[in-house]
């Protein structure tokens, strides 16, 4: 039985050829996927609730730029929808710091930020209005990233911002918890502490 070395040869060629377009096919899309990922935005939204500072803004944590499709903020009650924070403060006429409308289509760049609001230094009665109304809302955001690929969008709540009603909860948690002393000669006591002086 003879074979043709030119046939043998065909076939070898024919084999690695195809095994050449399998691993370029692989590297393609490998490397497609890893494209993808080397410009992912991460958005998240960042809130701050201090005494001299509340705000709330986008803070992209990604390596890519986000694109924002679309806002989407809705008060508990209230079935319409606003794109904006500040339009929930329209009748308040107070200096803000920083405050944004109209952020669809908006690129944040990775580690950046963009505010809805920002109010530095609020009096005690404009702290008690912003805590109370943020508490309300629900924020969606839809974004996309440079190739136009919906990422996870934020679906958050700002129920964080009613701090002084989770303050009373865990006083009223903590009124009643039993505490338990052991002593250097190794006895036990059971206090429960009942005060209402927490």
């Amino acid at each position: 039985m003879c074979v043709d070395l030119d046939i043998i040869i065909a076939v070898l060629n024919l084999l690695i050829l195809g095994g050449t377009l399998f691993v370029a096919y692989t590297t393609y899309k490998s490397q497609k996927i890893h494209n993808y990922n080397s410009v992912k935005p991460i958005l998240q939204l960042d809130l701050g609730d201090y005494e001299d500072d509340i705000y709330v803004r986008l803070y992209n944590n990604g390596v890519g730029p986000a694109i924002i499709k679309s806002i989407k903020i809705v008060k508990s009650g209230d079935n319409a929808t606003r794109s904006d924070i500040i339009g929930y403060f329209e009748n308040l006429e107070w200096e803000w710091d920083v405050f944004n409308t109209g952020l669809e289509g908006v690129a944040i760049a990775p580690n950046q930020y963009t505010f809805f609001i920002d109010m530095k230094n609020p009096n005690d009665d404009q702290k008690r209005k912003l805590r109370n109304t943020l508490r309300k809302l629900q924020i969606q955001v839809d974004y996309v990233d440079i190739y136009g690929n919906l990422m996870l969008p934020i679906n958050e709540d700002l129920s964080w911002f009613e701090r002084d009603n989770s303050y009373k909860k865990a006083k009223a948690r903590r009124k009643n918890s039993h505490v338990i002393n052991v002593s250097n000669e190794g006895k036990m006591s059971l206090h429960i502490n009942s005060s209402d002086n927490l």
